[in-house]
């Protein structure tokens, strides 16, 4: 029959009581090992390193990932993000042009290589000024735009590109195929802002063909 521990000499209690402490201590190193398998890999994938045991239980090592396993970030699908527009901005293609100006296009509009998504684009004549007319209402003080002859213009074309606000005129601007450059106009207390637009003819009298003006990202503040 067996005996209770109580009933056992001192001697044989401790040894047993010892015994009883190893299993334990050695159940509770062997749960440690077996997490410290599972997690310290797992750990290791977000540091960017794996640690691992050679054959035999060598030395562990510690090995570098490869950077393509590391999170990166990455632009949004269809290229870098744009920048904001201008806080209080108005694009003129958001405005209804005056009755009787030439005919013009909005969208895209490219310009010695670079586009610009809110454009004003029309077609230049050589014989004679054409004109946009928009209106102002006194309630901007800038027109801004970047200014140049479309890239598929004819090569070789050149274009005036000037603009009025009620009676006062800015000089003419003669911008080459292939070139841009930003145009300011004050407009403060503007009723009206016209838009005037030409080529120039070639050496032997004739007329570039397509000669397409470009307003780029035109916009009131």
């Amino acid at each position: 029959m067996r005996k209770r521990l109580q009933e056992l000499p001192e001697s044989v209690q401790a040894a047993h009581v010892g015994a009883r402490g190893q299993v334990r201590a050695a159940r509770i190193a062997a749960a440690a090992t077996v997490l410290g398998a599972v997690i310290g890999p797992v750990a290791g994938v977000f540091l960017g390193v794996l640690q691992y045991t050679g054959p035999g239980g060598s030395e562990p090592r510690t090995i570098a990932l490869p950077p393509e396993t590391r999170p990166v970030t990455a632009d949004p699908p269809g290229g870098p993000a744009t920048s904001l527009p201008p806080v209080g901005a108005t694009y003129l293609i958001d405005l209804q042009a005056v009755t009787g100006s030439s005919d013009y296009e909005t969208g895209v509009g490219r310009i010695d290589t670079e586009s610009f998504g809110r454009s004003i684009s029309a077609i230049a004549s050589c014989r004679r000024e054409r004109q946009i007319e928009f209106p102002l209402n006194r309630s901007f003080t800038e027109f801004t735009s970047v200014i140049g002859p479309s890239d598929d213009s004819e090569s070789g074309t050149t274009i005036a590109f000037s603009a009025s606000v009620d009676d006062r005129r800015v000089d003419p601007i003669f911008i080459d195929v292939g070139s841009s450059q930003e145009f300011v106009v004050d407009v403060t207390d503007g009723f009206r802002l016209v838009l005037t637009y030409v080529s120039t003819e070639f050496s032997d009298g004739s007329c570039p063909d397509p000669a397409v003006a470009v307003w780029g990202d035109a916009r009131l503040t």
